[in-house]
């Protein structure tokens, strides 16, 4: 992937070099895995094995994208583009931000990095890119801003399709989706 560009950020592809940063900016940090959907990573070389794993081995239908703040140089989150289909032209979009970022008045760094990428995507030919979360942590609704700031609109409930492993309760899966 090329390096996409504005004013304020960078996105450039996803190095397994970046595993150190992605530890300390969220992936080691158990407050961060409290609130969203992952464990949380014991050590760099766990994040490092899960960078490989999301870049894949070029034969599957995604990709991670680092997003960078070009204030600071830092690694502040990645997108991640996956269940590609260029036959029906559509993908699914996911992201996470980094905790000191999380309150810090960066949403809309972040709302910048989704609608750039957008736009990379349907220049590349998709038409229809989906966003899903489960309405029960916090670190989603931080997400649920970011990802309407984008441009997304609400398009389904799926009622109670998931237990929530800290409360037992059951959460509702919501579909966001942009189209071109």
């Amino acid at each position: 992937m090329k390096r996409i560009e504005t004013e304020k950020i960078l996105l450039r592809e996803f190095k397994i070099d970046d595993a150190e940063e992605a530890f300390k900016n969220w992936a080691g940090i158990k407050r961060m895995a409290d609130i969203s959907d992952y464990k949380v990573h014991l050590n760099v070389e766990e994040t490092r094995k899960m960078i490989e794993i999301g870049l894949g081995d070029g034969e599957e239908e995604r990709y991670t994208v680092a997003i960078i703040f070009k204030k600071t140089e830092e690694l502040a989150g990645f997108i991640r583009i996956y269940d590609i289909s260029m036959k029906n032209k559509t993908c699914k979009i996911g992201f996470i931000v980094g905790e000191k970022w999380l309150n810090a008045g960066k949403e809309k760094l972040y709302s910048e990095a989704i609608r750039k990428m957008v736009s990379h995507l349907f220049e590349k030919g998709l038409e229809v890119i989906s966003y899903e979360y489960y309405d029960t942590k916090e670190f989603c609704k931080i997400n649920k801003e970011i990802i309407e700031e984008s441009g997304f609109e609400k398009e389904a409930v799926l009622h109670k399709r998931k237990i929530d492993s800290d409360t037992g309760e059951k959460c509702d899966k919501i579909i966001y989706a942009i189209f071109k």
